[in-house]
């Protein structure tokens, strides 16, 4: 489990994973791939999310995921 800001204890258990967040944001480029993809977990309110980076035919991408449902 994980602390989050304002002494919110939350179970990583119910996380999608970093390997799902990275697919999801993933599948939102079609032939983006793995090697220039940054992520990070961090508490946004609370509540645990995945930030993602990468770049992909000169464009930059970002996305924030929800860790627990996948929400984009």
């Amino acid at each position: 489990s994980h602390s989050a800001s304002g002494g919110v204890t939350i179970d990583s258990n119910s996380f999608i994973g970093e390997a799902k967040a990275s697919q999801i944001a993933l599948e939102m480029v079609p032939g983006a791939g793995e090697e220039h993809l940054k992520l990070k977990l961090d508490y946004d309110d609370g509540r645990a999310e995945y930030e993602l980076e990468f770049r992909h035919n000169f464009q930059e991408y970002e996305y924030t995921i929800d860790a627990v449902s996948g929400t984009i």
